[in-house]
């Protein structure tokens, strides 16, 4: 399985990307959207993981542009902070809201 992960903060794709890898996943680590976009429009991921907030575009950009061009891809939010509209967000399709550090544990054992 090819997992993308996008966060801001760079550590928290090495630590993901190595726990993913240990278990026999490619992965993606990227800093941005745009660089989740760019990535793409030319090669295809199976699993989404993605930072709700940084400081170009957040989560939900990245989210909308899949929903019209890659539906079938599972897509995770990942915050450090509560979401007013959780359960907003979930009726959209986001598999899940996972928050950060508590469940970066619960994170790489979803594709066990």
């Amino acid at each position: 399985m090819k997992i993308m992960i996008v966060d801001d903060e760079r550590d928290i794709g090495l630590i993901l990307g190595t726990e993913f890898q240990a278990q026999g996943h490619e992965t993606v680590a990227l800093t941005s959207v745009r660089e989740a976009l760019s990535y793409l429009e030319e090669r295809p991921v199976d699993v989404i993981i993605c930072e709700f907030e940084m400081p170009e575009e957040n989560g939900m950009t990245l989210f909308s542009w899949l929903r019209f061009n890659r539906p079938h891809i599972p897509f995770y939010i990942l915050t450090a902070v509560p979401l007013v509209e959780n359960e907003k967000i979930l009726e959209l399709g986001v598999k899940d809201i996972l928050f950060k550090p508590q469940d970066l544990i619960r994170i790489t054992e979803l594709f066990k």
